[in-house]
């Protein structure tokens, strides 16, 4: 089946190839979507079909998860920074008072 896109019940799904077209994602790793149902699609004989919408949510979820990762890590990183100078200030303190 060659068919780029269907529609059941309402919805209009993509097929594997045209979506992996539209997004920064494979057409394996849409499966992989489909398969362990992160994103809303049907399977039909052996191809799978998703629909553009939910893809869509997915990809901003991730992409939101990605910047909320940052921030944790920037945050920590500067927390270190903060300690590791406090360190260094401490042992040159005890330093200059053993002199």
């Amino acid at each position: 089946m060659s068919t780029a896109q269907i529609k059941i019940k309402n919805n209009t799904y993509l097929s594997l190839k045209e979506a992996a077209k539209r997004v920064p994602y494979t057409r394996d790793y849409l499966a992989k979507l489909a398969r362990d149902k992160k994103v809303l699609s049907v399977q039909v004989g052996r191809q799978w079909f998703i629909e553009p919408d939910s893809l869509s949510k997915f990809i901003e979820r991730v992409n939101l998860e990605q910047i909320n990762r940052k921030h944790k890590l920037r945050s920590e990183r500067k927390r270190e920074m903060f300690i590791s100078q406090k360190m260094t200030e401490l042992k040159n303190k005890v330093h200059y008072e053993k002199k």
